[in-house]
């Protein structure tokens, strides 16, 4: 799940959010380096959840499947607000910890 969302948030995340969701240069770029601090807070919630419980398969599925609504949200809902935009990239990278 990290590949493909480290692709995104790295190559086409700015021109998409420019050209599709008609964002400014500064929105886009905040809105993909969202993913990747949504990473860093991810992986030390979601690592120290994962010792605690210790299931950290539970935490892999679960993960990925959020990931992916957010992801989907994100993509194909239409006329999506700047905010609710940077939410749904800020759980993206989050939940693919």
């Amino acid at each position: 799940m990290n590949l493909p969302l480290a692709v995104v948030a790295e190559f086409w995340g700015i021109p998409f959010l420019e050209n599709v969701r008609h964002f400014s240069t500064l929105q886009a770029a905040i809105g993909s380096s969202l993913i990747f601090i949504a990473w860093g807070v991810g992986g030390l919630v979601i690592g120290y959840l994962s010792d605690v419980v210790k299931k950290r398969c539970i935490f892999l599925t679960t993960g990925s499947a959020v990931s992916l609504l957010f992801a989907l949200i994100f993509l194909y809902v239409p006329q999506l607000s700047v905010l609710t935009v940077y939410v749904s990239l800020f759980f993206c990278g989050f939940f693919a910890s």
